[in-house]
């Protein structure tokens, strides 16, 4: 699937600065090959250091976020972690710790595309166990709920059943926040 997701895209367009303009999809293979966790973190750092050196920004996001919505289902879990922290950051609409951002029509593109992976951060959310990947998926439900008014009820739910595992206790208050704005 990721390479499907990665042909559909001329990268050379998308990555004007980056030379050569392979070097972004080779990113994201390495991030859908990786079996450990540091390769993982590693790929995804990549990936997010060509997304910044990229020209038109939000159009790279807009590349990266169905490539890495892809991987959800076939990746390893240190890959699928990796890439769930880095599309919360891309729905948060930040692509690098140097905070560049996404317009607001770049941003809805992005997340017409992370809706796509909803059912796979659920499935995190259930068989997950660190705290900071369950906060990434516990904002990317949110946003798929804000997002597609067909997912807020579920969403909704989801988060509220979320709230009560024991590894998230300390962020229960802002879980049921996030689930108290989608009613």
């Amino acid at each position: 699937m990721v390479e499907w997701e990665l042909a559909r895209y001329d990268w050379s367009d998308l990555t004007d600065t980056v030379d050569p303009p392979d070097r972004l999809p080779q990113a994201i293979r390495a991030l859908t090959r990786a079996d450990s966790e540091r390769a993982a973190e590693h790929a995804v750092e990549r990936v997010r250091r060509l997304m910044g050196q990229c020209g038109p920004r939000g159009r790279a996001a807009e590349a990266v976020t169905p490539c890495l919505v892809s991987l959800l289902w076939t990746a390893s879990a240190p890959a699928v972690d990796a890439a769930i922290h880095l599309l919360a950051d891309i729905n948060s609409g930040r692509l690098c710790e140097t905070g560049t951002g996404l317009g607001s029509a770049d941003l809805d593109r992005c997340r017409d595309e992370l809706v796509l992976g909803f059912d796979a951060y659920v499935g995190c959310l259930a068989s997950r166990s660190g705290r900071l990947v369950l906060l990434s998926c516990v904002k990317l439900v949110a946003a798929c709920g804000r997002h597609d008014a067909r997912l807020r009820e579920r969403a909704q739910y989801l988060l509220t059943r979320t709230a009560d595992r024991a590894v998230l206790l300390g962020d229960r208050d802002d879980i049921l926040a996030e689930s108290a704005k989608l009613s």
